[in-house]
């Protein structure tokens, strides 16, 4: 999903950037695994690792690393504009 030039989804990310997040477009399931990591709307997270065939991606989130499957990071809308 692209949603612009300044979205994207965090599974989309490119490794070593930092992004804010900006929704999660999700139920309240993922929210709540989401927000259980400190991963809210508003929050910096930088994407360290996206490992291949489906794996997950690993972020971090203040300080805090959390490994996200690809459905859950898939759920996270980023800004690009803030990237960093």
């Amino acid at each position: 999903m692209n949603t612009g030039d300044e979205h994207m989804l965090l599974s989309d990310a490119a490794v070593g950037h930092e992004y804010e997040v900006e929704a999660i477009i999700k139920g309240r399931r993922a929210q709540s695994r989401l927000s259980d990591h400190g991963i809210l709307p508003g929050t910096r997270v930088k994407v360290i690792a996206i490992y291949p065939a489906g794996g997950p991606v690993l972020v971090q989130a203040g300080g805090s690393r959390v490994a996200l499957g690809r459905r859950l990071a898939s759920s996270v809308v980023i800004n690009t504009a803030t990237e960093s």
